[in-house]
């Protein structure tokens, strides 16, 4: 006789009562391994906080020239003084001829003689900016005018300005009236270039660099590696990271 209550067969109940304890244990695992997995997330999340509280403490990011609006790519007022003073033995930094000699290492590797720019008394060196020439002004001069030697090494700083008709032309025979017998000028860049034929003509400049009175130089490749050397040798905490945030600086030219 057929079954005519609703009662669901045996097999049915014991089915979905195994059903139910499966997914049970199966949410309950789905849980724990949530669970997991949020701890792990809670705890890199509070890693990651801590760290950044500690960076802000640190501020790896101030850095005086930036805060300056504008000041980190304005080469008068803050590279050429700045380079002028580094490259002075007697200037403030109170490191004597610690960065002079590392620029001479430079000029030594680009094929001129450190020894032709080296005077015996600091006494004798004097460097200044804007220095007039009659018909223009070298970015940076450095002179030594002593009783052993006599000689100049000008600076002509081209961060983003451009060159001048006849421009390092002129600065030259500025050189060659008053230092006729040791000078050498440098057309400093944030990256490779050359004088623009209107201001050094490529004849004129091939003839300097042959007579070892032109050199092409660049923040990137000679005067931030420059003053990394010097590092370790500053003696003054001030002066050292004054350098170093001024190294950043040279990095974003």
């Amino acid at each position: 006789m057929a079954n005519t209550t609703n009662t669901p067969p045996a097999e049915l109940i014991s089915f979905l009562e195994g059903y139910k304890a499966f997914t049970a244990r199966f949410e309950r695992q789905r849980l724990q391994n949530d669970l997991i997995t949020y701890a792990r997330l809670l705890g890199g999340w509070q890693v990651l906080q801590s760290m950044q509280r500690r960076l802000q403490k640190a501020a790896p990011e101030y850095n005086i020239f930036t805060l300056l609006r504008n000041l980190a790519w304005d080469e008068t007022r803050l590279h050429s003084p700045l380079l002028a003073d580094l490259l002075n033995p007697n200037g403030a930094h109170g490191q004597g001829h610690l960065f002079y000699e590392a620029l001479l290492q430079q000029l030594q590797a680009l094929g001129i003689s450190a020894a032709a720019y080296r005077g015996r008394d600091a006494h004798f060196y004097e460097v200044a900016t804007e220095v007039p020439t009659g018909d223009g002004f070298i970015d940076v001069l450095l002179t030594y005018r002593g009783p052993d030697t006599c000689f100049a090494i000008a600076i002509e700083n081209k961060i983003y300005a451009v060159d001048q008709p006849r421009q390092l032309a002129r600065y030259q025979a500025y050189l060659d009236r008053h230092f006729p017998t040791q000078s050498l000028l440098l057309y400093l860049t944030p990256w490779p270039r050359q004088p623009d034929p209107g201001s050094l003509t490529p004849e004129e400049a091939r003839v300097l660099h042959n007579a070892d009175k032109l050199r092409c130089i660049t923040y990137n490749d000679h005067i931030r590696p420059l003053l990394r050397q010097t590092f370790a040798q500053v003696q003054a905490p001030g002066v050292r990271l004054l350098l170093e945030q001024y190294c950043q600086v040279l990095e974003t030219l």
